[in-house]
């Protein structure tokens, strides 16, 4: 029998009482047991970086992450539901628009009070102020009701676990709790954008008609650059001969610039002697 004994890191030490943690492994294999010891160590590495960090709450940052990331995801779910609704023959846009606003006001109880929430005299007024009667009032109640029934309501823990572990935060029952009332604030608030399914309000429409309107212009004029125009008769272009002519004067000119700030001197003799050079020329001093 193989067994398992570490001693814990400081930031975990003053949780135990004891020095070493000792945990047998109930296994006769010994490839089996350096297995489990792998993964046991890295428990208790982990829980032993968890416990260095100074705080394990969510920060605003990641509350503000995580109600975004409900919003957007179950608006796109709502958008998806309204968008077939709307191809079915007998469809009804007030009977649609009044189920969503119930949906609301079902979640607005939830995000107000919690997974044991309850229809308040308050509520009821609120809700009558807002046009429901009373056989409306009733239906969110039973919409409650059934969501309680179905195991809805509290919202599974893996879900929020999920929601925590994506903004990269440990799920304590803290956040836990935190990530119940944000799921909660996000159904309700992506309910309540009844008039981006129904009405056709979008807010990124105005964004893409300001693109295509930019897309759509004509172009706009380049600056004139400073350029010099010879309005004067069209010429010629140089012949071979004389491009042939001034290059060889060029380098005539310089050659007797050269020879002259040497101090030499270029003459051409009468006839070769035995002093002229293999060119046929002398090179004398001045």
């Amino acid at each position: 029998m193989y067994y398992w004994r570490r001693r814990p890191r400081r930031p975990l030490a003053s949780f135990f009482s004891c020095p070493h943690l000792f945990l047998s492994l109930k296994t006769t294999s010994r490839a089996t047991a350096r297995r489990l010891a792998v993964q046991l160590d890295l428990i208790l590495e982990d829980a032993a970086m968890l416990a260095e960090r100074d705080t394990l709450d969510l920060s605003s940052s990641q509350i503000e992450t995580m109600l975004r990331a409900v919003v957007t995801n179950h608006l796109g779910k709502l958008e998806r539901v309204a968008t077939a609704a709307k191809c079915a023959p007998d469809f009804d846009i007030r009977q649609v628009r009044l189920d969503d606003k119930k949906a609301f006001w079902t979640y607005a109880l939830l995000d107000a009070q919690g997974p044991g929430a309850c229809l308040r005299r308050e509520d009821y007024d609120q809700m009558v102020a807002d046009g429901f009667s009373a056989s409306d009032i009733n239906d969110v109640w039973q919409h409650l009701c059934l969501l309680r029934n179905n195991k809805l309501v509290p919202t599974k823990p893996h879900v929020l676990r999920r929601l925590v572990e994506d903004v990269e935060a440990v799920p304590t029952a803290m956040n836990l709790g935190i990530a119940q009332g944000i799921y909660y604030r996000g159904l309700k608030l992506a309910l309540a954008s009844i008039d981006r399914r129904y009405g056709g309000n979008r807010v990124e429409d105005a964004c893409l008609d300001r693109m295509i309107l930019a897309q759509n212009d004509p172009p706009s004029p380049r600056p004139a650059m400073g350029v010099m125009h010879d309005n004067g008769p069209p010429r010629d272009p140089p012949k071979k001969e004389t491009l042939l002519a001034s290059a060889s004067a060029a380098r005539q000119s310089v050659s007797t610039s050269a020879r002259q700030s040497l101090g030499l001197a270029y003459c051409k003799p009468a006839k070769i002697g035995a002093n002229a050079n293999r060119n046929g020329a002398y090179l004398t001093s001045k």
